[in-house]
């Protein structure tokens, strides 16, 4: 399930064989999209801030990007690494740190982190992997920072990652508790960034 940040749609995805993704209309409690371009089960759907855009990731390992404005597919990416973990990060900077119109996104599960961009004008989707060094984790929750320029990936190392964004790097990882990271929540503060963590144990 998720929640868009208005509280206007509801994004559902379903188990089995012939698994759909379901947009619902909150106000209406109605249907509003029905997607069925996944086979074997969808694992996670994410919307952007702005709710324009919709990201779904299936067990076919096949990650679609959605049209929320059309119901239209924008961008496929098949043969995916094992992904349990997704999250957009606003709109990506260039390297003099201006805003683009390209949108970003990170994508985790065993032994990888990826970064995305997506040019939703040219229906492209381009990766990078993030540089780990000799960590190997299997991640399981991701939460950008306030300001987007770190990734935190919470792992079932019961620790989180904090990646730079604009390098793609490792630059710290804290140990957080027992049982693995579930959810990870990062909120502004006069101090930076706090991460809120949830764990299984």
């Amino acid at each position: 399930l998720a929640l868009s940040q208005s509280g206007r749609y509801i994004v559902s995805g379903q188990r089995g064989d012939n698994a759909d993704v379901i947009v619902w209309d909150f106000e209406s409690r109605s249907e509003l999209y029905r997607f069925q371009e996944h086979d074997h089960g969808v694992i996670l759907v994410e919307l952007t801030s702005d709710e324009r855009f919709l990201l779904t990731v299936g067990a076919d390992k096949k990650m679609v990007v959605w049209d929320m404005h059309t119901g239209m597919i924008v961008v496929t990416q098949s043969g995916l690494k094992h992904t349990a973990c997704a999250c957009w990060g606003g709109r990506r900077r260039d390297k003099k740190g201006r805003m683009t119109t390209d949108y970003q996104l990170v994508t985790g599960g065993e032994s990888n982190l990826t970064y995305w961009t997506l040019d939703a004008m040219a229906g492209k989707l381009e990766q990078e992997e993030c540089t780990l060094g000799n960590q190997v984790r299997n991640f399981t929750a991701l939460a950008f920072s306030h300001d987007e320029e770190y990734v935190f990936a919470g792992s079932s190392s019961s620790d989180f990652t904090a990646v730079h964004v604009k390098h793609k790097v490792l630059h710290s990882t804290t140990v957080c508790g027992s049982g693995g990271v579930r959810n990870l929540v990062a909120m502004a503060s006069e101090a930076g960034d706090r991460v809120l963590v949830g764990l299984s144990g």
